[in-house]
């Protein structure tokens, strides 16, 4: 019964947190919500692990969405922009008629796409872990996914079942995706941070 209630609790607060989420994304005007209620999100969950507990849900998404709003959107939408830069020279790339000339883009263009990729996985958690610059953001997330390489397979696997899963249970995940992606991603980020930290990098705890 013990175990059934913490079942309930959790769900209940999964849920809750994404609804938060959609509030936030409008309060920006989706464009400028989106980014920083999402991080808003994965710093809610990063205390719950750290602390078994957080000050009021409202309070919380609040502190977090107003504290993380610049950072989540420049580097959010920098990533964005990147992308679909990358989208294009992919399309665009095999219309190249020297192959001479095409194989060494192909080797620039796999290894941009797989640092994107990298930094997409890791920014957000990085940004409710660490005080930081802007950029300096993207350098720590690329440097924790290089050197951790196995966590950062398993947290790509593990993204890829949970999107999958998304659009077969497309009614459940309306209500449960950004919180559960952000508990899959911050327990392995956690451990993965705890391990790589240096001195020189000062944790960022949430109040």
């Amino acid at each position: 019964m013990e175990k059934l209630n913490w079942l309930v609790v959790w769900l209940w607060e999964i849920i809750k947190i994404q609804c938060y989420c959609y509030l936030y994304i409008l309060r920006g005007g989706v464009v400028l919500g989106l980014f920083p209620a999402i991080t808003a999100t994965y710093a809610c969950i990063r205390q719950l692990y750290i602390h078994n507990s957080y000050q009021p849900l409202k309070q919380s998404m609040k502190k977090y969405y107003k504290d993380n709003f610049k950072v989540a959107n420049l580097t959010g939408w920098l990533l964005s922009t990147f992308s679909v830069l990358v989208y294009f020279n992919w399309y665009y790339l095999p219309q190249v008629p020297n192959t001479i000339v095409k194989i060494p883009l192909y080797g620039v263009l796999t290894t941009f796409t797989l640092t994107l990729i990298i930094c997409w996985i890791y920014i957000l958690p990085t940004i409710t872990h660490f005080k930081a610059g802007t950029f300096e953001y993207f350098y720590i997330a690329g440097m924790v996914g290089l050197s951790n390489l196995s966590h950062t397979v398993l947290q790509f696997l593990l993204m890829i079942i949970l999107y999958f899963l998304a659009f077969q249970f497309v009614q459940i995940s309306i209500f449960t995706f950004v919180p559960m992606l952000a508990l899959i991603q911050q327990y392995i980020c956690l451990f993965v941070f705890n391990r790589t930290t240096s001195n020189k990098e000062s944790s960022y705890i949430p109040s």
